[in-house]
């Protein structure tokens, strides 16, 4: 997978001018959220021309990826595996389970 061109294209999508959020912010925040956790470690920096609301939310929502990057960022395997099954139903609904099954293998 070329996650360099996944996170450019996820990075534009967040950042399209909408006088709305939309829901295909809000996935592709959640796909940008966790590739960046695979590639680079850390969450993604959102765009500085990402439209101001929608930047709020990015910011002060998604407790459930924010808790997968806590176990990331904590090197506890079991912390973050027991997190993602966990959350297992949400993720597979959000159709991230598979990323979330590669970080587990990265941080293995």
């Amino acid at each position: 997978m070329d996650y360099d061109a996944a996170i450019d294209a996820f990075k534009t999508a967040i950042s399209l001018p909408a006088s709305v959020v939309h829901r295909v912010h809000y996935d592709s925040y959640k796909k940008l959220f966790l590739i960046n956790l695979i590639v680079y470690g850390k969450p993604p920096k959102i765009p500085s021309h990402t439209y101001s609301v929608l930047n709020m939310r990015l910011e002060n929502g998604f407790e459930l990826y924010q808790g997968l990057y806590e176990g990331f960022s904590s090197k506890d395997d079991k912390m973050l595996a027991e997190r993602a099954v966990k959350a297992k139903d949400i993720l597979e609904k959000d159709t991230n389970w598979g990323l979330v099954c590669k970080l587990l293998c990265v941080h293995e």
